[in-house]
């Protein structure tokens, strides 16, 4: 396939073909007049033929954009190598740009979350972007081109085989369920793209791997939906009689084999042993032992003439068939899934060394063992029974002067997540942070989840150096986490016990300190957010003459206006996007708002529109600002009943003695 392969009406596939690896990688072409965009530009191993099928059709300096659908090196290291002989928007999600930044390229972004999930490609014809989150990874994109009806699906409907053929056959859908079963999460995450596919117009599916799907397209996607995989694996019992039996069994791991590698290679394991093969079909038609014994049999076969690596193959498959129907793991697996139950034993009596730091807890279980004492979306214990333990913990600490720490710990984003993503996203990034804070958490550290996006991270014998460390430490892993569907911040407020000695260690101690991380986890908030406040005062929390919040995304206007405001008395918090702006109007409900026009995320018009469709906050002072200000903005700015629109650069004393003559007078 030494030239490219026309796919659909100017639609190529410039790929390379591998004869000697199972992994083949799919580059794919769109021409559309005097315009070409490349998607999954591929790795640096198969640049050289790529870029001859590529130039073979089109001029370089013809194609504007390249689109990464996700981060891995097969997709697009080789972006650094095209650079150098196009210049070209990299069109991808943000999550995305991240990670390829790492490969040294210099080209600007075209992020797909900035634009509607829509990219217009010439005079007339747009691509449309689906966000497959988790598959395999948050940032993931497939691209939907209405004017062929293909979509290039990147990851998902792809297949790895040594049986690689361009075009998908009828034994495909086996193939490409080998490659989801080891490489996606689970159906419950599979299942609602593939719902959302099944309603779109495809008329042929070109993934990244694999082959493409031209025939029997609602198949494949239904094939998926349905699909037991991955971690999240709880396949539905069957009974094994109405399979085949072990038979049954061994022949649907055989149809997989079949899917994976050369078939002649496959019957010739066989050649010699008292299992006996059907020449045409590759099923089992006789062996000479019982149903379990074939089961041990064919695998032990297996592993004699091919080794390890022919069974971890189909490792995933088997591990669903022995949950489906109850039956043991073939003897060939045993000394890897017993290695990982012996592991499990290991741990549990390492954290029997634990049962004296954790009596209280357990003592404490028992006196609320008849009430609800964990969170549903989590399974952390919740607030009412981190007050009870916390307080036992601060009488101890507080009579006995040991010293310990609490951070309270709250997701910044809580509104634009919702905004953005619903709910159902929302509790998603709530059991993602839960599972990322027990990841971090050191030795003898509780994690407790309190009312709301809110997290009670609890360290005994803590240091104030060690406390602030391990706040931090947590901070900058939230931040950097490639865990969530969107990046997420926390604000954290820090304690340590020493700041109460000499107190009284009754009921009113362990609900101060509780109140004091939270005051200052909120003056994290309100100072930017993605901060760790450890210290707190009546000044730092109170503002005199009123909240003042900054949404622009300028830092000097924000400097300048913010030192006019504060030198009047006011309390001033600043947003340098739409986005963070809404959540701090959510979360501290300023009596102003000062907003640019022109923000990344979410606009000022935006921000104006949520505004109002809230009865409490459509009454707070709103004044917008920009540069921009025209017939057509102003209009804008009428219909959304904006009474303040300032040009800048504004008369600053003009816009401070509105705010001040506005509120100071109500």
């Amino acid at each position: 396939m030494k030239k490219p392969i026309e796919i659909s009406k100017n639609i190529y596939w410039v790929g390379v073909y591998d004869q000697e690896s199972n992994i083949q990688c799919n580059p794919y072409l769109i021409i559309d007049g005097e315009q070409g965009i490349l998607i999954d530009p591929g790795s640096t191993i198969s640049f050289e033929e790529t870029l001859e099928k590529v130039t073979s059709l089109i001029s370089l300096d013809k194609i504007r954009h390249v689109v990464c659908c996700h981060q891995d090196p097969d997709v697009c290291s080789s972006l650094p190598l095209w650079e150098k002989r196009a210049e070209f928007e990299i069109v991808t999600h943000w999550r995305t740009a991240v990670i390829i930044k790492y490969y040294g390229h210099h080209s600007q972004y075209y992020l797909v979350n900035e634009h509607g999930y829509k990219l217009d490609f010439s005079q007339n014809r747009s691509l449309h972007f689906v966000h497959t989150p988790y598959l395999h990874f948050p940032g993931a994109v497939g691209v939907y081109d209405p004017s062929s009806r293909i979509f290039f699906s990147s990851d998902l409907f792809g297949a790895f085989s040594e049986n690689w053929d361009l075009w998908a056959g009828e034994n495909y859908i086996e193939t490409m369920k080998s490659f989801h079963e080891n490489y996606m999460p689970g159906n419950e995450i599979l299942r609602p793209v593939m719902e959302v596919l099944l309603g779109m117009d495809i008329s042929m599916i070109a993934p990244q791997h694999g082959s493409i799907i031209r025939e029997n397209v609602r198949g494949h996607i239904e094939a998926l939906r349905d699909l037991e995989c991955g971690s999240f694996l709880n396949p539905i019992k069957k009974e094994i009689s109405k399979s085949g039996g072990f038979t049954g069994l061994c022949n649907m791991v055989l149809k997989r084999y079949y899917s994976l590698y050369n078939k002649l290679e496959i019957v010739s394991i066989f050649e010699g042993s008292d299992i006996k093969l059907d020449p045409q079909t590759g099923m089992i038609v006789d062996f000479n032992c019982t149903g379990t014994e074939l089961w041990d049999r064919l695998f032990d076969r297996i592993v004699s003439q091919k080794g390890i690596g022919w069974i971890a193959a189909v490792e995933m498959l088997v591990e669903k068939t022995v949950k489906e129907y109850g039956v043991d793991y073939p003897n060939a697996f045993k000394s890897t899934i017993f290695n990982v139950e012996k592991l499990s034993e290991q741990l549990s009596q390492e954290n029997k060394r634990l049962k004296e730091a954790n009596e209280r807890l357990q003592n404490n279980l028992k006196e609320t063992e008849e009430k609800l004492i964990r969170c549903p979306l989590t399974n952390l214990h919740n607030e009412t029974f981190f007050q009870q333990y916390f307080q036992s913990e601060v009488q101890d600490a507080l009579l006995n002067h040991r010293n310990g720490s609490l951070l309270l710990i709250e997701l910044d984003n809580l509104t634009s997540l919702d905004l953005r993503y619903g709910k159902k996203v929302l509790n998603e990034t709530l059991k993602i942070l839960s599972y990322l804070l027990s990841e971090l958490k050191l030795g003898q550290d509780y994690i407790f989840k309190m009312e709301g996006p809110v997290f009670a991270y609890y360290i005994p014998e803590c240091s104030f150096e060690e406390s602030v460390a391990a706040a931090e430490r947590i901070r900058t892993s939230v931040a950097e986490s490639d865990l969530f569907i969107d990046k997420i911040t926390v604000s954290i407020g820090q304690i340590n016990f020493n700041e109460f000695y000499g107190e009284d260690p009754s009921q009113n101690s362990a609900l101060k300190m509780i109140d004091v991380a939270r005051l200052r986890s909120k003056t994290a908030k309100s100072k930017g957010a993605n901060l760790v406040c450890s210290q707190s005062s009546i000044s730092e929390s109170s503002h005199l003459q009123g909240k003042i919040l900054i949404i622009d995304s300028d830092s000097s206007f924000i400097n300048i206006l913010k030192a006019s405001l504060e030198t009047d008395g006011f309390s001033v918090l600043h947003s340098f996007d739409g986005e963070t702006g809404l959540g701090l109007i959510e979360s501290e409900s300023p009596d102003a708002i000062v907003a640019e026009v022109m923000l990344p995320k979410a606009d000022g018009f935006i921000i104006r529109e949520k505004i109002m469709a809230s009865s409490t906050l459509k009454k707070k002072l709103f004044i917008l600002v920009s540069h921009q200000k025209n017939e057509s903005s102003i209009k804008r700015a009428v219909s959304l009943k904006i009474e303040h629109y300032f040009r800048k650069p504004i008369v600053l004393a003009e816009l401070v003695g509105l705010i001040k003559n506005r509120l100071l007078s109500s």
